[in-house]
């Protein structure tokens, strides 16, 4: 009967990642509280290619893309319309974004 005994299966929870907890919080204040440009970054707002580029440049690790999403999701970070996003910038960096664009 003790073989027949449910327990549990596969992976345990964090293992495998390609982060230590204190790199994860680190990326995650980065992204909620700068944006990619005054970070040097060729990215206006911040993508999964965005943070793909972060995390190579901060950690050194390289990541798939499709990992980076996963890691977001995982984080509470949801996808959002870039034109919503552009809306809710303060008015100096929409002006200033305007002209940089014409």
């Amino acid at each position: 009967m003790a073989a027949l005994a449910s327990h549990a299966r596969g992976r345990r929870v964090g293992d495998k990642r390609a982060f230590t907890a204190e790199r994860e919080a680190h990326i995650r204040q980065t992204i909620c509280d700068k944006r990619p440009e005054p970070l040097k970054m060729e990215f206006a707002l911040w993508s999964r290619a965005a943070v793909k580029a972060l995390i190579e440049r901060d950690c050194q690790v390289t990541l798939h893309l499709r990992s980076v999403g996963k890691y977001l999701a995982r984080w509470g970070f949801t996808p959002q319309n870039p034109q919503r996003a552009y809306e809710l910038l303060p008015e100096p960096e929409r002006t200033f974004n305007d002209a940089v664009s014409r």
